[in-house]
């Protein structure tokens, strides 16, 4: 069954990079998670590919700031073994964590660099996971949904571990609506292993020597010691100095070689070292040169300081996987669009580069500077395209008295010159804002006042505007 499982992994693209030395051992990891049947093995490795690679988690270094808070919260840890017949116990302390300072990224990144070094362990492997999902004193605003849903589909989809049981311990009232309705999106045999029970329960599926002396055990565990084992596994190096596991002190990268990690048993291997799962912008390349896209527009509202600063992943650049075609290939960074039914259906094209671009380089050039531009680089360019500049151009029509019974906000100006005009000459607060070579490309307003609505869809009938992005003073 081995040999059936590696010679469906070798007719995938990326299944020729698994090391030889390393197939066996991978083979027998999705193997044993699926009770050796191979064709559920097989779409369970598939999908934990995807899963690595849709998440941007193919490259996961503990040295990286945000991982490293992961790390050090004790948010996620690995309890040790009591007995070899017993399954590894995890536990998701939901009350350490703290939606606004972090991101579901570099969450899922500390944990997965756990179960990369738990899933190292024969037992692990054998006896399977069971999870204590601790909601004890949690407030909902410790809560996130998606984050849950991700380490839920995680589990028990997309990652070669046996889950014995999920516990959910201790959980509150307003926990009953999402966890009902993440029970409809795991199978039956998923859904009898996921329990909601009190903490004096706990005893009832584990052995008092297994549980936390937190939740009403025995067990004295100490999350560093846990850590430096992971370490160990990963066979880390250089190894962590003391200030690593010291979260008031930042660790100083930039001036000397990284921390890099050489994973000779990882069961993932060749895999955190290249995307294998190419995938491109919509649109292609035609045969004149031009670049045939579907009309979309596109803005960053809000939010633009979190995408630049937290979102960033430690990702390694692969030249060689775009020497054979000529897409763009997906960059991990994020964008927020708004379509329209009919603007989709709308097709236009334009050339692939603007030449007249101040900034324009060739594909070659983009290529190598690439890996010493990304991510810091891109990040200060990109703040400086949205660094607030002076006002530039009169406000007359908003400063008029008699509009201003029309604005929502004093505090923010509607530009003559690119003021939006109704046929009669009535006033809206609303400004015609350029999009990539096409003038007026949507309109930027205020959400209408009681005394505007007219106005507003007045202006949607006569501009025929598709696209309207709401102005706040936020």
């Amino acid at each position: 069954k081995i040999q059936e499982f590696l010679s469906l992994v070798r007719t995938t693209p990326y299944g020729s990079t698994l090391e030889p030395g390393k197939a066996v051992q991978t083979a027998k990891l999705f193997l044993r998670a699926r009770k050796f049947n191979v064709s559920r093995a097989w779409e369970l490795y598939k999908s934990y590919k995807h899963m690595r690679y849709s998440n941007q988690l193919e490259a996961i270094d503990p040295m990286e700031e945000g991982v490293r808070r992961e790390l050090l919260s004790e948010k996620f840890t690995v309890l040790p073994h009591s007995s070899s017949l017993e399954p590894t116990v995890m536990v998701f302390s939901v009350r350490r964590h703290w939606p606004p300072n972090c991101t579901d990224r570099d969450v899922l990144k500390g944990i997965i660099y756990q179960l990369d070094a738990a899933l190292l362990d024969e037992q692990t492997q054998e006896q399977g996971l069971t999870v204590i999902y601790d909601m004890t004193d949690a407030k909902y605003s410790n809560f996130g949904a998606d984050l849950s849903m991700k380490l839920l589909n995680l589990l028990v989809g997309s990652y070669p571990a046996r889950v014995r049981n999920i516990l959910i311990v201790a959980a509150p009232f307003w926990f009953r609506p999402p966890y009902h309705l993440s029970r409809f999106f795991v199978n039956d045999k998923i859904r009898e292993r996921i329990l909601t029970i009190d903490r004096k329960q706990l005893p009832n599926y584990l052995p008092l020597a297994t549980i936390p002396q937190n939740l009403g055990g025995y067990l004295i565990h100490c999350h560093v010691d846990w850590l430096k084992t992971c370490f160990e596994r990963h066979f880390a190096s250089p190894f962590p100095n003391g200030d690593y596991f010291n979260p008031m002190k930042a660790i100083q990268v930039n001036g000397r070689t990284p921390f890099t990690l050489t994973r000779r048993s990882s069961f993932h291997g060749a895999l955190l070292r290249e995307h294998h799962f190419p995938h491109y912008r919509q649109g292609a390349y035609c045969s004149n040169g031009t670049l045939r896209l579907h009309n979309r527009f596109s803005s960053v509202v809000g939010r633009t300081k979190s995408v630049t600063s937290k979102d960033a992943s430690n990702w390694t650049y692969n030249p060689l996987v775009c020497q054979k075609t000529s897409h763009l290939p997906e960059l991990p960074a994020l964008s927020f669009s708004t379509n329209n039914d009919s603007a989709c259906d709308e097709l236009v094209t334009l050339p692939a580069t603007n030449s007249n671009s101040t900034t324009c380089v060739s594909v070659e050039q983009f290529v190598a500077d690439f890996p010493r531009k990304f991510p810091g680089v891109f990040e200060r360019e990109f703040e400086q395209l949205i660094k607030p500049t002076p006002l530039n151009g009169s406000v007359n029509r908003f400063k008029c008295h008699c509009n201003s019974e029309k604005n929502r906000y004093v505090d923010v100006p509607c530009l003559d010159q690119s003021a939006v005009i109704l046929p009669n000459g009535a006033y809206i607060h609303a400004n015609y804002v350029d999009g990539y070579n096409r003038k007026n490309a949507y309109i930027l307003t205020q959400g209408p006042l009681d005394n505007t609505i007219d106005d507003f869809w007045q202006m949607i009938w006569t501009t025929g505007a598709t696209i309207i992005i709401m102005l706040t003073n936020a």
